[in-house]
C-alpha cells in the first residue's frame, strides 16, 4: 500500500491497475502455454517424419557404399521420377509381356514439364531443337537430326550435362544475399548461356526423345494469332472516336463491326465473339491483348470460314497499304489452312507430305516478313517442326501426324463434364462409370445398336470449293463463276506477295 500521508490516495483506482495488471498476467501466461504445446506438437510431428524417413532408407544406407552428394540428389530426382519399367512391364494372368513407349501425346508445355525443362517463354523456346529467339526468324536455316542442319534436335546426354552444372551454379548462389527473384534471374540465364533450357532431369528419362509435336493445340494457337492479328486490323481501320466506350456504341457499318457480325453469322463462333465483345467493353480496344483459348471445333470453322473475316476488312476507301494488308492475311489463312488439313491426317501420302512442308514454309516466311507478330513458338513449331516430324512419324508407322493427336483425348473430357451434370457429388463417378457401360457395353450386348453420328464439318478444306464452280480455292465467292480466282486471290499485288514469299525477300512494288 503506497503512503498516503501527505497526499490523497484514490483506493478504487489503485485496485483497478492491480485488476488489470493481473488480467494482463494470466493473458500472457496461457498465451505461452499455447505457444509451448503448439512448439511441442511441431517437435512431435518432425519427429515422426523423420522416424519415417530413416525407417525406408534404411536398407538403402545400410546396404550400400559411401556415396557423394552429386550421386545422393541424382537418386533422390530418380525416385521422384516416373518408373518407366513399371509402366513398360505388365502380367497378365501367368504370363509377363514387355511393351515399349513409342509416342508421348502432349502439348509443348506439358512436355516441357516432363522433360524438366524451363517454360516456352524462355529464350530457348522449343522443346524439340535448340533453336533461340536471337535466330528464329533466320528464313534461310533449317531443322533436321543431320549435321547439316543449323538446328538439332536436343541430346540426352547434352540433357544431363547441363543439370549438373546448374546444380552447381544453384549451390554457388545459394547463400549469397539475395532475393529469391533475383536468384531464379540468374539461374535462367545461366541455363541460357549454357545455350539449353533444361533445368531439370527428365522425369521420363530417355523415353523423353521419342516425343513428336501435338497437332491439336498447335492448330489451335495459330488459328489464334491469326484472329488476334485480324482483330488488331479491323480496331485500326474502323478509328473508332474516344467516345466509344462500349461496343454497343460502335458503328455496324464500321470494320470492326462487319468483323464481328461476321464471326457470329458465317463463322458461327458465338462464343469468341461474345468475348471480344466483352474484352472492347473492358478495354475499348486499346488495352491488353484479347485472351482466348480456341478449341479444335473454332479451329475447324476458321479453316472453313477465315476468307469471310478477310472480306470484312476490305472497305472503298483502302490505300494501297490496307489493300496488301488484306492480301497478307488471306495469304497467311490459306496457308495456314492448308497446313492444317495436312498434319490431322491418319492416313497420308509422301506427295502431300511434300505438300505439306511448301505449305509450313510458306506460313512462317509470310509471318516474318509481312506480319509485326513475327515467328513466335508456334509459328516456328509449324514452319520447321511439322515438316520434320510428320516425316519421321509416316517413316515409322505409314501414318500421319493425327495419331498422336490430343482432340479424341480432350472430347472425352467435355463428354465427361457433361455426364457430371445429372450427378451427385458422394456418388459422381460411380454414376458416370454406370452410363458408360450401359452405353458401351450393355446395350450393344442386347443388340441395341448406337445411331451412327456423322459430322458434316470433318474435312478442313471446305467441300464447297471442289463441289461447286462459283467459290474460290480460299473458300471466298467468285464475282463470276467463270472466273480462275476470287478478286482478292485474283489480285496483283497477291502475286507479288506470292513471289515475296517464294524468293524469301520482299518484292520491291510491295510496301514495307
Amino acid at each position: 500500500m503506497p503512503n498516503t500521508k501527505d497526499k490523497r490516495f484514490n483506493i478504487a483506482m489503485y485496485m483497478k491497475e492491480r485488476k488489470e495488471a493481473r488480467f494482463k498476467a494470466v493473458l500472457n501466461h496461457r498465451s505461452l502455454a499455447l505457444e509451448h504445446k503448439k512448439s511441442e506438437r511441431i517437435q512431435a510431428k518432425i519427429v515422426k517424419a523423420k522416424e519415417k524417413t530413416a525407417a525406408l532408407t534404411s536398407d538403402l544406407e545400410n546396404n550400400m557404399p559411401f556415396r557423394t552428394a552429386t550421386k545422393r540428389r541424382r537418386e533422390t530426382m530418380t525416385a521422384k521420377r516416373c518408373k518407366m519399367k513399371d509402366l513398360t512391364n505388365y502380367v497378365l494372368g501367368c504370363k509377363r509381356s514387355k511393351r515399349n513407349v513409342q509416342e508421348l501425346p502432349n502439348d509443348m508445355k506439358m512436355l516441357a514439364m516432363l522433360a524438366g525443362e524451363l517454360v516456352i517463354s524462355s529464350k530457348y523456346f522449343s522443346p524439340f531443337a535448340n533453336v533461340c529467339k536471337d535466330d528464329a526468324t533466320d528464313l534461310q536455316a533449317s531443322f533436321g537430326p543431320e549435321p547439316g542442319h543449323k538446328w538439332q534436335p536436343w541430346e540426352y546426354k547434352q540433357r544431363v550435362n547441363v543439370v549438373g552444372k546448374v546444380e552447381s551454379f544453384k549451390k554457388k548462389i545459394e547463400k549469397k544475399p539475395l532475393s529469391c527473384k533475383v536468384k531464379r534471374t540468374k539461374v535462367t540465364e545461366f541455363i541460357a548461356s549454357q545455350k539449353s533450357r533444361q533445368e531439370f532431369l527428365p522425369l521420363l528419362d530417355k523415353y523423353i526423345d521419342q516425343a513428336h509435336v501435338e497437332p491439336l493445340h498447335l492448330k489451335n494457337n495459330a488459328w489464334q494469332y491469326f484472329f488476334k492479328g485480324v482483330l488488331k486490323e479491323a480496331i485500326r481501320k474502323s478509328k473508332l472516336p474516344v467516345s466509344c466506350k462500349t461496343f454497343s456504341e460502335v458503328p455496324e457499318e464500321s470494320v470492326f463491326g462487319r468483323l464481328i457480325s461476321s464471326l457470329k453469322m458465317h463463322v458461327k463462333a458465338g462464343c469468341l465473339c461474345k468475348k471480344v465483345k466483352r474484352w472492347f467493353d473492358d478495354t475499348q480496344g486499346s488495352g491488353p491483348d484479347l485472351q482466348y483459348r480456341f478449341t479444335g471445333k473454332e479451329s475447324r470453322r476458321f479453316c472453313h470460314n477465315y476468307m469471310s473475316l478477310v472480306n470484312a476488312l476490305s472497305d472503298d476507301n483502302d490505300t494501297k497499304a490496307d489493300r496488301q494488308a488484306i492480301l497478307v492475311f488471306a495469304y497467311l489463312g490459306q496457308r495456314l489452312r492448308d497446313s492444317v488439313s495436312l498434319i490431322n491426317r491418319f492416313d497420308i501420302k509422301e506427295e502431300q507430305l511434300a505438300q505439306l512442308t511448301l505449305a509450313a514454309q510458306e506460313y512462317l516466311r509470310v509471318n516474318a516478313m509481312f506480319l509485326s507478330t513475327s515467328v513466335n513458338p508456334t509459328v516456328w513449331t509449324l514452319g520447321h517442326i511439322v515438316p520434320v516430324h510428320a516425316q519421321q512419324v509416316f517413316s515409322q508407322y505409314n501414318k500421319g501426324l493425327a495419331i498422336v493427336t490430343m482432340e479424341g483425348r480432350e472430347a472425352k473430357h467435355i463428354f465427361l463434364k457433361k455426364l457430371s451434370q445429372n450427378t451427385t457429388y458422394q456418388r459422381r463417378w460411380l454414376e458416370i462409370f454406370k452410363h458408360e457401360y450401359i452405353m458401351l457395353v450393355w446395350l450393344p450386348e442386347h443388340g441395341y445398336e448406337l445411331p451412327g453420328n456423322k459430322s458434316h464439318n470433318e474435312a478442313y478444306i471446305p467441300p464447297r470449293i471442289f463441289e461447286n464452280p462459283s467459290y474460290c480455292y480460299c473458300g471466298l465467292l467468285k464475282t463470276n463463276p467463270s472466273d480462275a480466282k476470287c478478286s482478292i486471290c485474283g489480285d496483283p499485288l497477291m502475286r507479288l506477295i506470292e513471289k515475296s514469299v517464294t524468293e524469301g525477300k520482299i518484292d520491291s512494288g510491295l510496301k514495307l
